[in-house]
């Protein structure tokens, strides 16, 4: 782990904003991050764990630890016939995390194309699109614990998933994600039923057009934040009852 001073963050936040960290590092390994905690706690630091950098309104002046996640691979786990279970670090770019999914004939996150972000940041909100929650493909979520000083795996079930919401947002401080266990169909069930994405597809109902039909619907409404930095699509749809 290497602690570097006065880090320029504008290449790591999709606003493209001018922010400095008074102190930085890289983790890509739990090994890291409890250096990088124990470094904090030592030099009185508060710590700000960034990933992809979206959805984030960075101040001119950051004077905390910024941890920046950097954790990589994929690993299948096992597979039958009809499932197969993935680790996924959490430092991989989502999109391409489902881009790879597609082309070895795993289904059910193709909905979720190019949303911006890396793949530990996915539960935390349990990002959705089209009709499909990340949610409904995660089997487990790999943390580093700050409260009780180490690692644990939890469970869907207890990640309390709900629409744009998780256990990771009610205590923000608590959880650094590590990894994500994804369990992913190997036959194809895809989603059509949402707005217009079954007349985009049309007859051609394979889950690479799905995928593209998503990616092209998507470029239509937001611009790609390399050219025109942007924060993507982060409002929540308002819960109403049927009398309102």
């Amino acid at each position: 782990m290497q602690i570097q001073n006065q880090v320029q963050l504008k290449p790591f936040n999709t606003l493209s904003l001018d922010a400095t960290a008074s102190h930085y590092t890289k983790v890509s390994n739990i090994q890291d991050i409890e250096e990088a905690l124990d470094f904090a706690k030592q030099h009185h630091l508060n710590v700000l764990v960034l990933s992809g950098g979206s959805n984030m309104l960075l101040p001119q002046q950051i004077n905390a630890l910024v941890i920046h996640l950097d954790i990589q691979g994929i690993e299948v786990l096992s597979e039958d016939h009809d499932f197969v279970r993935v680790k996924v670090g959490a430092g991989q770019v989502w999109h391409d995390f489902v881009l790879y999914s597609t082309q070895q004939n795993w289904f059910g996150l193709q909905n979720l194309a190019l949303i911006p972000g890396l793949v530990g940041a996915s539960p935390v909100q349990n990002i959705g699109a089209y009709g499909v929650e990340v949610g409904e493909f995660i089997e487990s979520v790999q943390v580093y614990d700050r409260k009780l000083k180490g690692t644990q795996t939890i469970l869907a079930a207890d990640c309390h998933f709900a629409y744009r919401h998780s256990i990771f947002k009610d205590d923000p401080n608590r959880y650094i994600i590590t990894h994500v266990t994804f369990k992913l169909l190997k036959q194809p069930n895809l989603k059509l039923n949402y707005g217009d994405l079954k007349q985009a597809v049309g007859d051609n109902q394979t889950a690479e057009n799905l995928q593209n039909q998503v990616i092209h619907i998507r470029q239509s409404k937001l611009p790609d934040p390399k050219e025109y930095p942007n924060v993507g699509s982060f409002f929540k749809n308002p819960i109403v009852n049927p009398q309102e």
